[in-house]
């Protein structure tokens, strides 16, 4: 038991140490944009993943919520590049390696409705003459399934999936400082309104999601956490990632905020969460404070009341949606092909949808939901229901068995909470191309991969 607690406390303290390295490598990149940081870090993903995949997930995943701040000549974000080096790394590892292929199996199946969808939409994007090149596939999809088997395959106890949680969370603290001091600094230029969080995450809507989709597991760590470091951790994301959300000014993550906040306080509510309460009241008062401070009111006032006339309009969400509807109805069974809605929407379909004025660039769908039903059909939106439910399903029946103690009831309800906040955002934006997402699939699956080894 000694050994076990000791070789635990080493693991803790060398996550410790990547987490600090981390950091300033982040802070290096985002804050000096040093010329190559990106390239030591690609490297250093790939030599550690050779030897210990688990800590290179650390580097992935710290990438995640910064993934445009570093992009290649080739228009290559620096977080597909690190993927790309922790799969290869894993890869050689396992090859090298004589441990067993159980986990990896265990994940094959469990994501079998993934990997068919990712092969519909290879063949699609085929067949079809999709706009889409075969490396954005690859390194956009393919990808994407093969982080979460490694996510399953290295994660050997919940211990190791609350410091991954945590090393994410640090790096989305550092991505909401980058979007508060870029909307001050260009607010002091512009002197008007400004959305901040453009290349961070991805665009400003995609960095709102993920300061949003985070803030249920801020609220886990402040609920379970057992160091300071932890509590720090917790207690400074529930304060700054509302603020980064407004900064954004997303009218999706406007309401969801306000739905994934009433959802985390009742989910995670109960005995022992007095750090929960205390951290979400100062996080209510650092928002006022913080955001009444360096957003002028009327901006803010103008943005909220914009919500219904947003949601409405033609030329907005709806036309677009108008059109992906009409793209299925002709081609109801295998879609217009993997990345052509753009291209169709703007050629074509808008014209069908009485829009109040005429686009000429690349579009996107404004919903996964919407946009696979248009790209790949009958076939895709089944595949990509039949994940949802079926991870939705796993953690659903492990929180309802006896086996699950308070160690592991927590961390599945947030897993839980999330994804439930992934697919209300699949309505209305695209997530379904999002790592953080299919890192959260990997955490979900890796959870139960767990709790069914312990009840063995």
């Amino acid at each position: 038991m000694y050994h076990m607690q000791r070789n635990s406390s080493d693991k803790i303290d060398s996550v410790n140490t990547i987490q600090a390295l981390i950091l300033v490598f982040l802070s290096l990149q985002t804050f000096l944009d040093i010329a190559g940081i990106h390239w030591i870090f690609v490297v250093l993903a790939f030599i550690i993943g050779l030897f210990q995949p688990y800590y290179s997930l650390h580097l992935l995943v710290a990438t995640i919520p910064l993934e445009l701040i570093s992009v290649t000549e080739a228009s290559v974000t620096w977080t597909r590049l690190v993927g790309v080096a922790v799969a290869t790394g894993w890869i050689a590892n396992r090859l090298m390696s004589k441990a067993s292929f159980r986990k990896v199996d265990f994940g094959l199946k469990s994501l079998g409705s993934a990997i068919l969808l990712v092969i519909w939409g290879g063949i699609s994007s085929i067949y079809l003459s999709s706009s889409l090149s075969f490396e954005t596939y690859v390194l956009q999809y393919v990808q994407l399934v093969a982080l979460c088997l490694i996510v399953i395959d290295t994660t050997t106890s919940k211990d190791h999936l609350d410091l991954l949680i945590q090393t994410l969370i640090l790096a989305t603290i550092l991505a909401a400082v980058l979007t508060i001091r870029e909307y001050y600094s260009a607010s002091q230029l512009v002197g008007a309104f400004y959305r901040a969080g453009d290349n961070i995450a991805g665009n400003e809507n995609r960095t709102a999601t993920t300061f949003t989709i985070m803030l249920p597991f801020a609220a886990y760590l402040l609920r379970s956490s057992r160091s300071r470091m932890t509590l720090f951790t917790g207690l400074a994301a529930v304060i700054l990632l509302p603020i980064g959300v407004a900064l954004t000014f997303s009218r999706t993550s406007y309401v969801l905020l306000i739905i994934v906040t009433l959802l985390t306080v009742i989910g995670l509510r109960g005995r022992n969460s007095r750090n929960l309460w205390l951290g979400l009241l100062v996080a209510l008062l650092g928002f006022q404070i913080i955001v009444g401070y360096l957003v002028p009111r009327e901006i803010l006032t103008d943005r909220i009341d914009s919500i219904p006339i947003y949601v409405v309009e033609q030329d907005t969400r709806i036309g677009h949606w108008h059109a992906a509807l009409l793209m299925y109805a002709d081609h109801p069974l295998i879609g217009v092909g993997l990345g052509n809605f753009g291209l169709y929407f703007v050629e074509d379909y808008q014209f069908k949808v009485n829009l109040p004025r005429l686009f000429t660039s690349d579009r996107s769908p404004h919903s996964s939901i919407f946009g696979i039903m248009a790209e790949l059909g009958t076939v895709g939106i089944l595949l990509w229901g039949a994940l949802q439910i079926n991870v939705l399903n796993r953690i659903s029946e492990k929180l309802q068995t006896k086996v699950v103690n308070s160690e592991y009831k927590w961390i599945l309800l947030t897993i839980f909470l999330v994804l439930i906040v992934y697919n209300l955002y699949g309505v209305f934006t695209v997530v379904d191309n999002h790592k953080l997402l299919w890192i959260c699939y990997g955490f979900a699956l890796a959870l139960v991969n767990l709790i069914e080894e312990s009840s063995n």
